[in-house]
């Protein structure tokens, strides 16, 4: 793809419509999309010019931060004004993972580099360094009392694990061990610690998700969804998340359509989160092929549990916890087809219900009272 000038990317930017779509519990009959906002304008920093990949995005506790992950360091917004960030560089290669402390004070990273940072929030200073072995990709957590880390790696060429750190020191803990099936390597993608820190979620790509003790490093439980591929293979699972009171537990992966959601307390699936054949055809005619699938690539529950948010090409899918009924998407203007086409990767939620979701492409926040897109914070071009 030939270079374009700043100038005339940032006026097609703007130029493109924002689109927000209301799926009304009931009948899709009456379905409407009405045309929201402009694309916002955007104040890109020249450091960020130089930006190629971005790969997680999280909330500070208090909401006053937004933290991004990219190959040139973290982007810290105050989200007050969503000015042009503070740049916290350290790793070397790409940041795969970040995750406040619960307190806020402490921001933790993980790279390529195959390290953990830890950054001093009111500072921006890093406190120290220690080297874990990560997959690829995978996400890293903090315990609610922000003593542990919770992470995917692997030990050796066939066992996919997830570990426990000391979020001090960078001590192995504990390693909840996985399984190989013939011929194949399992990698844990994605982990959750629940809500009272007594349970940890791992993914992995043979569709399962592991439930574990986290005191003990014993199996609770295999969730395993029947669905397979037309192929007849089992999709990788990618993300997962816990409910805010611990309850249920959402997981996502790659499978067109489909993402899980499953009583923690049984193993028992609630129910399967779909987009029907009807569904997909209604908005296909409305707004183009496309918006209607999702990935899975990250999952989300709201603040106060009553939203799923899911990921798909281009789009948010927004989901009744209670019903499993299907409310909204949330799109940024660059529709299905279209090249470049942003690829929605990673969403979190902020306290007050604001939702930041980041692609390949681009960075957004969207207002959730009014369901707009307000920031347009980062935009890459293929060079």
């Amino acid at each position: 793809m030939k270079n374009r000038s700043f100038p005339i990317l940032m006026t097609l930017l703007i130029a493109f419509p924002i689109m927000s779509c209301s799926l009304p519990q009931g009948s899709l009959e009456d379905t409407i999309y009405e045309p929201q906002q402009k694309r916002p304008h955007q104040d890109v920093n020249v450091s960020l010019r130089k930006l190629k990949t971005i790969m997680d995005v999280q909330f500070s506790p208090d909401g006053t931060l937004l933290a991004i992950a990219t190959d040139i360091g973290i982007l810290l917004y105050r989200t007050k004004t969503y000015g042009n960030p503070e740049i916290l560089k350290g790793h070397t290669g790409n940041i795969w993972s970040i995750a406040f402390r619960p307190d806020g004070k402490v921001l933790a990273s993980a790279g390529q580099d195959k390290t953990v940072r830890l950054w001093d929030v009111n500072s921006r200073q890093q406190i120290r360094t220690f080297g874990i072995n990560l997959c690829p990709r995978t996400n890293i957590v903090f315990s609610p009392d922000g003593k542990m880390l919770a992470s995917g790696g692997m030990n050796d060429d066939t066992v996919a694990n997830a570990y426990l750190w000391d979020a001090d020191t960078g001590k192995s803990l504990r390693a909840f061990s996985g399984r190989t099936v013939s011929g194949h390597r399992l990698a844990v993608i994605g982990v959750a610690l629940s809500p009272d820190g007594k349970m940890l979620a791992s993914t992995y790509d043979d569709q399962t998700v592991r439930l574990w003790d986290v005191n003990t490093g014993q199996q609770i439980r295999t969730l395993t969804e029947q669905i397979r591929t037309p192929s007849g293979y089992r999709r990788m699972c990618r993300s997962v998340a816990f409910s805010p009171d611990g309850n249920m537990l959402v997981s996502g992966g790659g499978h067109r359509n489909t993402v899980d959601l499953w009583d923690v307390n049984t193993g028992e699936q609630i129910r399967l989160l779909t987009i029907n054949a009807h569904f997909e055809q209604k908005i296909n005619s409305l707004i183009g092929t496309g918006w209607s699938t999702i990935n899975g690539e990250d999952v989300a529950f709201s603040p106060d549990g009553n939203t799923i948010a899911i990921t798909g090409p281009s789009a948010i899918h927004l989901w009744d916890t209670g019903t499993g009924q299907h409310h909204r998407i949330l799109h940024n203007g660059q529709y299905p087809g279209q090249y470049p086409v942003e690829v929605i990767t990673d969403i979190a939620f902020s306290p007050d219900g604001s939702i930041a979701c980041i692609g390949r492409l681009e960075a957004h926040v969207w207002d959730m009272e009014t369901e707009t897109l307000i920031h347009l914070l980062i935009d890459i071009t293929d060079k």
